[in-house]
């Protein structure tokens, strides 16, 4: 750690070092500048989370103490006309990454103080006290459900992952870091969601397909988001070179579909039921904007029964009957316990 002020009369008996020699019978004198500012630097020599910093012009001090929040050190107390009178602030001397907000603290490595209305600043000792870098012990109390990677307890500086625990899924930030003994996400809260519980009856679809991904943004749009279980993604369908927008679900083998539920987050949105000829019973919102098939393809199957109530099929289609984009959040396919080809 070093110190540097603008300017003093005397670099030996009145230097800026001596501000922070431990020793409260030495001072340092800080004076104008050439830009008429009269300002008191320390340099911490690394990156800090700065708690406090206590100032000392006196022997019976200190005179001022200022509390630092994640954005600044302005609170001060102990005497009003010097709070008045002096400024200081935490910053960064050297280039740095943007680190995750500690809530108690301001990160920097230069700690300056500046004058603004007195001709002179005289510091027999400043004290920068900054966060304890102890070890994350438990998780954030506002986070339900998560769980991390590597597990707690970790060194300050660790770098974890950001999981949920069985049956939910994490619709937030997935990596924090441990600082100072909290655990801080890098760019926004994990959000551990309960994923959507499979029906009774209903059957994972063994690949799904839609016309095109709007955005070309798999990840994001892709068919896939229909069938995860999580109400928060969506599939996103564009038109086809046709101009159709269709989704299409392949079953792993042929069942006797029963009903077809169409989610929007965790609602029901529409429902087909079936008979044994097609699905063309629709409850709900939007029903005339979609036409829902079941079909069998990819093999020939002849005289195969007719159950009541269902029908047989090993692909659900489902289409846009204008033309335009549509979401899907979840689709669940569900069929006929005890029916089998």
């Amino acid at each position: 750690m070093t110190a540097e002020q603008s300017a003093t009369p005397d670099e030996a008996g009145q230097g800026a070092s001596l501000a922070i020699d431990l020793n409260l019978e030495t001072y340092s004198l800080t004076i104008p500048g050439p830009d008429g500012t009269i300002w008191l630097k320390v340099l911490l020599g690394k990156i800090h989370c700065v708690d406090q910093v206590i100032w000392y012009n006196s022997f019976d001090g200190p005179d001022l103490t200022w509390t630092c929040s994640e954005n600044d050190c302005s609170d001060c107390i102990e005497d009003p006309l010097f709070c008045h009178s002096h400024t200081l602030t935490v910053s960064y001397e050297q280039a740095v990454s943007d680190l995750p907000p500690v809530a108690g603290c301001k990160y920097g490595d230069a700690v300056k103080l500046v004058s603004v209305s007195r001709d002179i600043i005289m510091t027999r000792e400043i004290v920068i006290i900054g966060k304890q870098e102890d070890d994350c012990t438990k998780m954030n109390s506002t986070w339900s459900k998560v769980v991390t990677v590597p597990v707690l307890p970790v060194i300050h500086g660790t770098t974890l992952t950001l999981n949920c625990d069985t049956d939910y899924t994490n619709n937030g930030g997935n990596t924090a870091t441990c600082l100072y003994g909290q655990v801080v996400s890098t760019n926004q809260d994990p959000y551990c969601r309960e994923m959507r519980r499979k029906l009774v009856g209903e059957t994972t679809p063994s690949s799904v397909e839609h016309s095109c991904t709007v955005d070309r943004d798999e990840t994001k749009n892709g068919p896939e988001n229909a069938v995860d279980l999580n109400y928060v993604s969506r599939s996103y369908t564009g038109p086809d070179s046709d101009g159709t927008s269709w989704f299409q679900a392949t079953l792993d083998k042929v069942h006797c579909v029963d009903f077809v539920i169409i989610f929007d987050t965790e609602e029901f949105a529409r429902t087909w039921r079936c008979s044994e000829k097609d699905c063309s019973v629709c409850g709900g919102d939007k029903c005339n904007d979609y036409t829902l098939t079941v079909s069998i393809q990819g093999q020939i199957l002849s005289d195969l029964p007719l159950v009541s109530d269902c029908v047989n099929g090993n692909t659900v289609k489902l289409e846009k009957t204008n033309i335009g984009q549509f979401y899907l959040f979840e689709i669940a396919i569900i069929v006929k316990i005890g029916v089998t080809f």
